[in-house]
């Protein structure tokens, strides 16, 4: 899930600040998880972009949970911008897992 919450503009650059949950429904704990997330308005794609979380040290996600991460978009569009921010609850949002890491090593791609 990808939620909008905040957006800062500097100079020509807007950032859009996401809280993003991902749930492990899974039976191994998840060190690593890359995504592309695609953001379309019909026919029109606003945003194709990558999402990636990591913890080597102990587990991004464990598995049967759900962790929560923040996620910073960044564009120097004026017109992706006000897409994102005007109409984001009408625009629709693919996050396709392209890459998961486990815990015991294992490596599985998208």
């Amino acid at each position: 899930k990808i939620k909008s919450v905040y957006v800062t503009q500097s100079g020509k650059k807007y950032e859009f600040l996401y809280d993003v949950e991902i749930e492990n429904k899974g039976f191994l704990d998840i060190v690593a998880i890359e995504c592309e997330v695609i953001i379309e308005n019909g026919n029109d794609v606003v945003a194709d972009t990558k999402f990636s979380c990591s913890n080597y040290s102990s587990a991004a996600v464990r598995a049967g949970k759900k962790s929560k991460f923040s996620w910073i978009l960044t564009t120097d569009s004026t017109y992706v911008a006000e897409e994102l921010y005007y109409n984001f609850d009408d625009l629709k949002v693919r996050v396709e897992v392209t890459q998961i890491q486990f815990k015991n090593g294992k490596i599985k791609t998208y």
